[in-house]
């Protein structure tokens, strides 16, 4: 859906942002024996095929596998997260001339670098006109010179966390709503 409206926008963060805590609240259900009970007799009918649940519970209670798949099931909630958002608010800015504000936030710079980091492997990268602004600090997270290159941790207790997705959420949803037209 194409974002023309403020309140759109609104809407649309909302929903990216829900559908961020499903993910996350499908968490407990990996770990637990009724939940995977669930899932091996899920079924989903796809123009592929049907999708059987039975194969991924397996993968889920292999320990030499299951964490690594529900680490990377939380990766990508967090990536679908923080990169949908921040798109979804530049590309409504640039649409409505007011791009230029977003990019003078407290935020905007941050965010990118970590934007760019979810798109490419959690690895952060600046490009040399923002090799300039580093350290860069948002509230409680810095961006050094030094982890330029290097991939960074993401997880429950990672640089690139749950309070890092919730506090960037609620910082675009304040600029929309507060400096936004």
């Amino acid at each position: 859906m194409r974002v023309t409206t403020k309140q759109q926008l609104l809407s649309q963060l909302a929903s990216i942002q829900s559908v961020y805590h499903l993910g996350l609240i499908a968490l407990p259900v990996f770990n637990s024996p009724n939940g995977l009970q669930v899932i091996e007799k899920a079924t989903i009918d796809l123009e592929t095929g049907r999708m059987q649940g039975g194969p991924i519970a397996a993968l889920l209670r292999d320990p030499s596998l299951g964490d690594d798949l529900k680490n990377e099931f939380f990766k990508a909630q967090m990536r679908l997260a923080l990169k949908e958002a921040f798109e979804v608010c530049k590309t409504y800015c640039k649409n409505t001339q007011q791009f230029q504000n977003m990019r003078g936030t407290s935020w905007y710079h941050f965010a990118r670098i970590v934007r760019d980091a979810v798109t490419h492997d959690f690895h952060i990268d600046t490009e040399n006109k923002e090799s300039r602004l580093l350290p860069l600090t948002w509230r409680y997270w810095t961006i050094t010179p030094e982890m330029t290159g290097k991939q960074v941790s993401a997880g429950l207790k990672g640089f690139i966390s749950h309070r890092l997705v919730d506090e960037t959420m609620a910082a675009y949803t304040r600029f929309i709503q507060t400096e936004a037209l």
